[in-house]
């Protein structure tokens, strides 16, 4: 079970692509105590628990996050539970002190970084149009010595895309094992940008595989991630969305969906399913898995069982349907599996492709 609980709307960047509205708003500490009070009564017996502190900007309240903390460490079950730790920041705000109470309390970390300075510049910048690679790369040459499995989180873009494999390189040689490639939703991509994400990929692909044959360890999420899914025979249950039954997110003001990235904005209630005071409506929970996994589009694909085409969210923010693929969502995961197929291939020797297009 994971549950992401947003500390605040506010942000010290103006990224050109965050789907979140900025405002003031930060979770108090009364509700905070709430949040963390359903959360232990509600928790599932025996499973692993994922608490994810983001935002906004989460560490410009860090001390709301230490507060918090020491209300989880009062709760009577925390040594009975097998809990982790995580949060997500932008990299610029990364202080002794942080990094020490990260450490003692067993955090695990994600920066974004969209990729070299170049890049990282083009999107991810303060509201005077000031930088920030330079904080977000010391920030990362400092975590990876603290935390082993740190991970970055990139934006990729219709405006950086095509320099893909040079985020990829550059990210890898600071030392960070664990990569994660997203596009950026919210962008008008074009058919155009899918056509030419078969040899975006393939780049990215002869890196990696020279970077793997020198048995470097280095996870990335759309080669990987689909490695994995090739050697299972594709997406089991288990793997698939199931919105407001195996993830919560909490907004600052208590209430709850199904995903962080449907908390957009402080009076946004549309994909809302309850809150921390009345419970979980189930009526809310609209997104039935049979819906969920039936789109007209798929009946006949051949890798429709490889692809992420159940995730309500990536669906909602790229057609506006939570049970419709949009067409880059579409291309960009055709081209991973196929790309990943190869890869397996080259690594694993010769696996039939009957079931791929």
């Amino acid at each position: 079970m994971r549950y992401i609980i947003h500390l605040t709307f506010k942000c010290n960047l103006d990224c050109e692509y965050c789907y979140i509205t900025k405002s003031n708003k930060t979770l108090t500490l009364e509700t905070a105590k709430n949040i963390i009070d359903f959360i232990f009564k509600y928790m599932p017996s025996g499973e692993k628990i994922e608490i994810l502190f983001t935002g906004g900007e989460p560490l410009i309240e860090f001390e709301l996050l230490k507060q918090i903390m020491y209300l989880i460490k009062l709760q009577n079950s925390l040594e009975n539970r097998n809990i982790k730790f995580s949060v997500i920041t932008n990299g610029t705000i990364f202080s002794k002190e942080i990094k020490k109470f990260l450490s003692e309390n067993n955090f695990s970390l994600c920066i974004s970084c969209d990729g070299p300075p170049d890049i990282h510049d083009i999107m991810r910048c303060f509201p005077d149009k000031n930088k920030s690679s330079h904080l977000v790369e010391r920030t990362l040459k400092e975590a990876v010595n603290i935390f082993p499995e740190l991970s970055v989180h990139s934006i990729y873009h219709p405006a950086t895309f095509k320099r893909l494999h040079h985020v990829v390189e550059y990210i890898a040689s600071i030392g960070v094992k664990n990569i994660y490639l997203n596009p950026d939703f919210s962008a008008r991509w074009t058919k155009r940008d899918a056509d030419v994400l078969p040899s975006i990929y393939n780049e990215i692909a002869k890196w990696y595989l020279t970077y793997s044959q020198k048995n470097n360890r280095l996870y990335i999420n759309l080669i990987d991630n689909k490695m994995e899914v090739i050697q299972r025979g594709g997406y089991v249950s288990s793997d698939k969305c199931q919105p407001g039954i195996k993830a919560l997110a909490f907004s600052p003001s208590g209430d709850i969906y199904p995903c962080e990235r449907f908390i957009t904005e402080f009076s946004n209630k549309e994909n809302c399913i309850g809150d921390i005071y009345n419970g979980i409506r189930l009526e809310r929970i609209i997104f039935k898995n049979n819906e969920l996994n039936f789109q007209e589009k798929c009946v006949f694909c051949d890798i429709k069982n490889f692809c992420m085409n159940w995730c309500c969210c990536s669906n909602y923010l790229t057609s506006g349907f939570y049970n419709r693929t949009g067409p880059f969502l579409c291309a960009s995961e055709k081209t991973a599996i196929n790309t990943a197929l190869n890869i397996y291939k080259t690594l694993k020797g010769n696996l039939s492709q009957s079931v791929f297009i």
